[in-house]
């Protein structure tokens, strides 16, 4: 994979959550809820952007839930949740890997709590995949996404 060039990628979610304020007091509010995006994602790499004007010392902004289509139906769900959710970080590029288990897949992210407004963007990778040493590829990770970032 050429994670390096900014032509591989395709920005596929951008949008601001925000909570609902009560009434009662400007404090009060109902946390932002889990957003279902809403399409199918083919592309096992993805990159996640939570932006907020939350502390500095604030790392997570919540998490990216992976699910596919198993054709299993309770209390009228269709979509199974895979393994882990995977942490999106707060202010900062992540690269997820999701794993190959379906040719097409859905994510949701379920922010944290606290969060009143967030910005979150998503992109895919559209480039080229090759097979690959899985410790080489994490080692690459880190300085890719800081690629993708300048390119911004």
């Amino acid at each position: 994979m050429d994670l390096n060039n900014a032509n591989n990628w395709e920005i596929v979610y951008n949008t601001t959550l925000v909570a609902q304020v009560l009434n009662t007091s400007p404090e009060s509010y109902v946390p932002i809820p889990e957003t279902v995006i809403p399409f199918l994602l083919d592309s096992p790499v993805i990159v996640c952007h939570a932006e907020s004007s939350a502390p500095t010392s604030w790392r997570s902004a919540g998490f990216l839930i992976q699910r596919i289509a198993t054709g299993l139906t309770v209390g009228g769900g269709t979509q199974t949740e895979v393994q882990e959710r995977h942490r999106a970080l707060l202010n900062r590029f992540k690269l997820v890997n999701f794993p190959e288990i379906s040719a097409e897949y859905s994510i949701s992210f379920k922010p944290h709590w606290w969060f009143k407004e967030m910005r979150l963007t998503l992109w895919k990778y559209i480039g080229p995949r090759v097979s690959g040493d899985t410790l080489e590829y994490l080692d690459r990770v880190e300085k890719k996404t800081d690629l993708i970032l300048q390119r911004i």
